[in-house]
């Protein structure tokens, strides 16, 4: 992957950190869910993105019984994340917005409760899949703990740079507009 991300996008990237949804929402359940505002319109699709969830697992997963401020567990969190309704206010763009608030969720509740958050870090080692060293990982997770707020998230490609296509067998996939500006973008998000 990182191989053909560099040459698509003439980067140099040389290290990467991978997870995946299982491990995602194991994450999110490590430091005891997250807190997130739901509104009524997506419950029904959280819910379906549940039960495929609890289908793939084999285990019973709890449903969304509330909308509005409610804490979630990490499969629900992940399931929220995950939803895209093609031609519904809940398509790619939000759910990249929904992404970034449950990510946002973890890493304030990181931040907020940084002993807590320490304690968990060696766990979370075991969750992901990454070339870099324990070491360097602990380092960048002290880094982060030490700031007072997350840092302001990017998003790639911005919303303007790619449409939607269908692909028969396949399903939606982003269109990039411009290779070549997309690829320029990257490469000054990066450095």
């Amino acid at each position: 992957m990182l191989s053909t991300i560099n040459a698509n996008f003439k980067t140099n990237l040389s290290q990467t950190i991978i997870t995946d949804f299982r491990n995602t929402a194991d994450m999110i359940d490590k430091f005891g869910g997250v807190n997130l505002h739901i509104d009524k319109g997506i419950h029904q699709y959280v819910n379906r993105y549940i039960d495929e969830q609890a289908s793939l697992k084999g285990i019973s997963l709890l449903p969304l019984t509330r909308t509005e401020n409610i804490k979630m567990t990490g499969d629900q969190a992940l399931a929220y994340a995950r939803v895209r309704v093609a031609g519904t206010m809940y398509n790619d763009q939000s759910r990249v917005e929904r992404q970034k608030d449950v990510t946002k969720a973890v890493l304030n509740f990181a931040i907020q409760h940084k002993t807590q958050a320490a304690r968990y870090f060696y766990d979370l080692w075991s969750l992901i899949d990454t070339d870099i060293s324990f070491s360097v990982f602990w380092d960048i997770c002290k880094t982060f703990l030490n700031k007072h707020k997350i840092p302001k998230s990017q998003v790639f490609p911005n919303y303007q740079a790619y449409t939607n296509e269908r692909i028969p067998n396949v399903g939606l996939v982003l269109k990039l507009k411009d290779f070549r500006k997309v690829s320029v973008e990257l490469n000054s998000m990066i450095n």
